[in-house]
């Protein structure tokens, strides 16, 4: 039913649904806690909210009131970072987070987030590194091989959950691709007020949540919905012809393709909003919605499969084996 609502709100065409039970079996739904907030925004930017029963409403409310109280405070976070690092002539690029959700669902209480994503120049990292201690970020977590960022945090009074600053030099590991970060550096743009922070391209944006929602094997509604609503914002700033090309060079297209076959296929009425012409024929993709047997078939295809070269390919699937990455069903 979490699609068919979607459906009513990125398809005009579509009206919401009258039965309150297709709201029950929504609030039902395992994953609906992290994009309840989304949920919430989107509905009320429509001027639907007010379509839907009272009780969904008001869950839908609680989430986003919890968020926002929540996504304040790592704003502020993340704003006395960026500072010290502009201060110390360091560039820095705010990824995902608070800044993603003023940017793409235009509030900062729109998309929950629990933690800060920086990207910042490898040459720089071991600077940015020691600024972030200084500011309390000093618990370090031992950094995976091949990985492409290092992680810091701090103890926070009254959570139990620390508060981490996941610092980025990539945006996707390096032995598995032939990307030049520095792409993404040239077409940022300055953040106004700061000097040496800079925020990514519409077109970067989309391309480095493809990834990401790669990275994750698609396992949440949320990774979804990022896509749809940069694509729905930024439709005519996303050009797919250059992203092929793009990721054709990088050695990344056969993961952009497939984490946007699968997006079509699970979210049909997509094609209505933004038309992907490279979609895969169905009987070559696999859904991350795979049980039994299939779940093997889906991890050797995420895995080895998902790789533009076969070296890059047995890179991923000794990586994935030894990692023991989970594959999980979307509810």
């Amino acid at each position: 039913m979490v699609i068919e609502l979607l459906q009513s709100i990125y398809d005009y065409k579509t009206n919401l649904p009258k039965d309150e039970k297709c709201y029950e079996k929504v609030m039902m739904c395992e994953q609906l806690p992290s994009i309840a907030p989304q949920l919430y925004t989107l509905l009320k930017d429509r001027s639907l909210l007010n379509q839907t029963p009272s009780t969904f409403q008001k869950y839908l409310k609680e989430a986003y009131t919890q968020t926002l109280f929540r996504n304040l405070f790592i704003k502020h976070q993340t704003e006395e970072i960026v500072r010290a690092l502009d201060k110390l002539r360091i560039e820095v690029i705010p990824l995902k987070g608070v800044f993603f959700a003023e940017r793409y669902f235009g509030e900062s209480g729109a998309r929950p987030t629990s933690d800060i994503d920086l990207l910042v120049n490898g040459s720089t990292i071991h600077q940015a590194i020691d600024c972030i201690k200084e500011l309390g970020f000093d618990l370090e977590e031992e950094a995976l091989p091949g990985h492409f960022h290092c992680s810091l945090s701090k103890e926070l009074p009254g959570s139990l959950v620390p508060l981490s600053v996941e610092i980025h030099w990539n945006i996707v590991k390096e032995d598995t691709s032939n990307l030049d970060i520095a792409e993404l550096w040239e077409e940022a743009t300055p953040v106004n007020g700061y000097d040496y922070v800079y925020e990514l391209s519409f077109y970067h944006t989309f391309y480095m949540m493809c990834l990401h929602a790669w990275r994750h094997n698609l396992d949440s509604i949320k990774c979804y919905l990022d896509l749809m609503q940069i694509l729905y914002v930024g439709n005519d700033q996303v050009d797919f012809l250059q992203l092929r090309l793009d990721s054709r060079r990088h050695k990344t297209w056969t993961r952009v393709v497939r984490t946007l076959t699968i997006l079509y296929q699970d979210f049909p009425f997509m094609r209505k909003v933004r038309c992907f012409p490279y979609e895969r024929p169905i009987r070559y993709a696999i859904s991350t919605k795979t049980t039994g047997a299939m779940k093997y078939v889906n991890f050797v295809d995420y895995h080895l499969l998902s790789y533009d070269s076969p070296k890059h390919g047995l890179i991923g699937l000794y990586t994935g084996m030894k990692e023991h990455m989970p594959i999980q069903k979307l509810k």
